[in-house]
């Protein structure tokens, strides 16, 4: 057990006496939290023997102001029957569907089944046509009676011994390669002493985190899969990709190459890509059975439920390849710089997360026949106010497209004033090296896709870019950290770490570009790899039967 105790808290159901008046005043009683540990469940029994007929806590986004996204807020449904006996209250709830509805927040009967999110069959049709911020979506959480994923606190279910090769690849956005050895990573350190560690693993260029999360599932440079940035401007579709452009990260024509959920539904199994960039879209005509739109406001501890909940699944519906994303440490990092006590949270809560799903996997008897790994996109550099470079100092912007800022800028001039923007900026700070798309540097793997505009500049190593106005209007924005410079940089490298049934025990393996990883997956899962840049041979050395297929338990 990597855990004496899992983490998590269960609900406790309100009394049943209950005042009806304050049901209707919206004063109905919360639920009162307790620790894991007072839960003892029935004696003789796996689960609290529940009635669904209404007991439903629901999560209801709540907009801060009309320039912040949507915070989940706990809130109690009403309570129309008995919730059971079960002492200390039914065990904890898991994440089942997410419905979207013009007509405000309602759960759907269909969807609270074992089946976790829904599938592209039941999704529903005008979800990606609506405007991001004004979608209002609703995550239904019910309680089990032994049929669904338990949380930490209760005692899970246990999947048949015969269970496919599984990989779950868990993504931590701006996890940089020296913070697991910070002290809050305790977990992480341990599930790589028990596997295998790198050094380090090499992000594409540029260090950004679509690109970089697409690369790892397809294998390709962003150069050949075409997610080149995460603003980008496409010539021939005349239209404009952006991370918050929800029509653009749902169409499939902005992604190219083959993500690793395509290549294993094409050969019959099954695939959970949550909140993964690339999953929204249809892609070669397929989508994976299980996805959801990306939201950032749903927790971490639901996230981690939902993975564990598809494992649940009996096996003609259990997917093979899921992914789980976590933010915290990127956001913090940005705003507040590398060695600030606020990334150190972050790392205790991703350090939470991870023992949350090993635990999860313990308790499911899958800790020895799933593989798990734990990576990133990219890592982090701190920036300064006294380490801007302001564009408008050199050229007119107004005569000028630009794509995406820092710290790689793209600009695309008029065809006729491509010289001349160049000459302009060639030389024209120090701590800007700029090239035209076809002169980038070969080990950058870069130039060549038709997205990629005119002229390119990198800043140095922790040197940002913007404009007068934009800097004088904040300063103080430009003190945190950032990415996306070059990778061959110590800082842009991030952890890698692995260990299942698949890799060897306590090892360490040499530093390797991310490119790999789709090869490493797909022979893993027993998959006919689609061509790549990445190659097997360069990772085969973690894995404990190097030249063949791993054996199902």
């Amino acid at each position: 057990m990597l855990l004496q105790r899992p983490f998590g808290r269960c609900l406790r159901p309100p009394p049943d006496h209950a005042d009806d008046q304050d049901r209707s005043k919206g004063n109905h009683p919360r639920t009162k939290a307790h620790s894991c540990s007072s839960y003892k469940g029935v004696p003789g029994k796996q689960a609290c023997p529940v009635r669904l007929t209404g007991g439903l806590i629901t999560y209801r986004p709540k907009p801060e102001s009309s320039n912040h996204g949507l915070r989940w807020q706990e809130r109690l449904g009403s309570y129309r029957s008995s919730l059971g006996h079960c002492p200390g209250g039914p065990p904890g709830p898991n994440i089942l569907a997410v419905q979207c509805s013009r007509e405000g927040w309602r759960p759907d009967a269909n969807w609270l089944l074992s089946s976790g999110f829904w599938s592209p069959r039941r999704r529903l049709h005008h979800l990606n046509r609506q405007p991001f911020m004004n979608r209002r979506l609703s995550v239904a959480v019910a309680f089990s009676f032994g049929v669904l994923a338990p949380s930490a606190c209760s005692p899970g279910r246990v999947v048949p011994e015969s269970v496919r090769p599984t990989v779950i690849l868990v993504s931590v956005d701006g996890l940089r390669w020296d913070y697991i050895d910070r002290p809050a990573m305790v977990n992480l350190r341990r599930l790589a002493a028990a596997g295998v560690r790198a050094p380090g693993i090499v992000p594409a260029f540029p260090t950004k985190t679509f690109p970089n999360h697409y690369t790892m599932v397809t294998g390709l440079y962003p150069d050949h899969h075409g997610i080149v940035a995460n603003n980008m401007w496409d010539p021939v579709l005349q239209a404009r990709f952006g991370l918050s452009i929800r029509d653009a990260v749902a169409d499939g024509r902005w992604w190219g190459g083959e993500p690793i959920w395509v290549t294993a539904e094409q050969q019959g199994q099954r695939t959970a890509p949550m909140f993964w960039p690339g999953s929204e879209a249809e892609i070669r005509g397929i989508r994976p059975t299980y996805w959801v739109p990306y939201d950032g406001d749903i927790p971490d501890a639901a996230r981690v439920d939902s993975v564990l909940a598809w494992l649940d699944l009996p096996p003609e519906r259990r997917p093979t390849f899921l992914t789980l994303y976590v933010s915290a440490i990127d956001e913090a990092g940005h705003r507040y710089g590398t060695r600030s006590l606020e990334v150190n949270d972050g790392l205790a809560r991703v350090d939470q997360v991870i023992a949350r799903l090993i635990a999860g996997l313990e308790s499911r008897r899958l800790r020895d026949k799933v593989d798990v790994i734990v990576t990133t996109d990219h890592g982090m550099a701190d920036t300064s106010p006294e380490t801007v470079i302001l564009m408008d100092d050199y050229i007119d912007l107004a005569i000028v497209r630009v794509v995406d800022w820092s710290p790689v800028i793209a600009i695309a001039p008029p065809p006729d004033r491509i010289d001349e923007v160049y000459r302009t900026l060639a030389h024209a700070h120090p701590h800007l090296q700029v090239y035209r798309k076809e002169d980038i540097p070969a080990r950058l793997h870069y130039g060549t896709h038709p997205r990629i505009p005119a002229i390119i500049g990198i800043a140095d190593e922790g040197w940002s870019i913007t404009t007068r106005a934009r800097f004088e209007e904040n300063p103080a924005w430009f003190a945190g950290a950032n990415h996306g410079y070059d990778n061959a940089l110590e800082s842009m490298k991030g952890v890698f770490v692995a260990d299942g049934p698949s890799f060897k025990d306590g090892a360490r393996a040499p530093s390797f570009q991310n490119i790999h990883l789709y090869a490493l997956m797909a022979h893993i899962l027993g998959l006919v790899p689609a061509a790549t840049d990445g190659s097997l041979d360069s990772v085969r050395v973690m894995l404990r039967i190097p030249g063949g297929a791993v054996a199902v338990p």
